[in-house]
């Protein structure tokens, strides 16, 4: 993936695409890359002339992902959208939080009783978890994208 990435570029990252929401255009569930851990290698690819947006929907997840880019001294580079991606603008819900296992399991049962082992990265798109917003790629009118990185 880094051979297409060119110094000076702009770099998109965005993770996978899941199901179509009730009542929102067909929004996936697109984040960053999972607390932005794939930005980091892209923004030392770009370098300070560089940009890498990266798309987390999560509330936390989103400010896990800005901190590390600050801890890695990338924050004039990498932008955290706190934003799903779309084809078209709309308003979405993610899933409820399941760490791993089936709503009614018993790690599920722990993790509610015990928040910090939920497994955020494993939420999707839903109806009665936190609601996020969805944006366009388009909006933003980037310039110069050398690599759009999709899951």
């Amino acid at each position: 993936m880094l051979r297409h990435v060119q110094r000076g570029s702009t770099v998109v990252d965005v993770g996978w695409c899941g199901a179509r929401p009730r009542g929102a255009a067909a929004a996936g569930r697109l984040g960053s890359d999972h607390v932005g851990s794939y930005a980091v290698f892209f923004a030392a690819k770009v370098g300070p002339r560089g940009t890498v947006h990266c798309f987390e929907p999560q509330r936390k997840l989103a400010q896990i992902a800005v901190a590390n880019a600050v801890i890695n001294g990338f924050s004039d580079v990498i932008r955290v959208h706190n934003a799903a991606l779309s084809y078209t603008p709309a308003k979405a819900h993610m899933a409820v939080r399941v760490p791993g296992g089936k709503i009614n399991s018993r790690k599920a049962k722990r993790a509610k009783a015990k928040p910090r082992f939920f497994n955020y990265g494993g939420v999707s798109l839903g109806k009665a978890g936190e609601a996020v917003k969805v944006v366009t790629l388009d909006s933003f009118k980037l310039k110069d994208v050398s690599l759009i990185k999709l899951a």
